[in-house]
């Protein structure tokens, strides 16, 4: 797997996600932030909390569901699923420091999580170019608890690889 590749792809979701840069509108801005925390070691094995943020929208008779949690670490790494209805969940994870350990992963069903190839990599990517399109229609997510769950799950699974 071309992990410098992987790097970009994940680098260029966020950021039209707005989460590595300035957007109008951001994942990670508080009108998505969420009552919903994850608890985490940080790099000197302090317990440390990390906001979730989540977002939903309906495009097409199709419900889009987004959520991303930040981890301050060396230097901020960042978790994001996607979730579209009817087609695989995704999950990018990112680490500034280190480039190499940028994952992207997708789930058929409920927290079982696969490393993505190159191919489903460039389908996810061609996806989310769409979805950039969409964000002035996203909103609170009303019921955030079932894809806080998969981000739990996403980040458990990046862990154990």
């Amino acid at each position: 797997m071309n992990k410098t590749l992987t790097n970009q792809i994940v680098k260029h979701i966020l950021t039209n996600l707005g989460i590595l840069d300035s957007r109008p509108v951001s994942l990670i801005s508080d009108e998505f932030l969420t009552d919903l925390q994850i608890e985490y070691e940080n790099i000197e094995d302090k317990q440390t909390i990390a906001n979730v943020w989540a977002t939903e929208a309906l495009a097409n008779n199709i419900k889009i569901q987004l959520a991303a949690t930040k981890f301050e670490m060396d230097n901020d790494e960042f978790a994001v699923i996607i979730e579209i209805e009817n087609c695989p969940t995704y999950g990018c994870y990112f680490e500034n420091e280190n480039d190499i350990n940028s994952l992207i992963a997708f789930s058929l069903k409920g927290n079982a999580w696969i490393p993505a190839d190159i191919y489903t990599q460039a389908t996810f990517l061609a996806g989310m170019e769409q979805l950039k399109d969409l964000t002035a229609s996203f909103s609170l997510c009303k019921n955030p608890q079932l894809i806080y769950d998969k981000i739990i799950g996403f980040v458990n699974f990046r862990d154990e690889i």
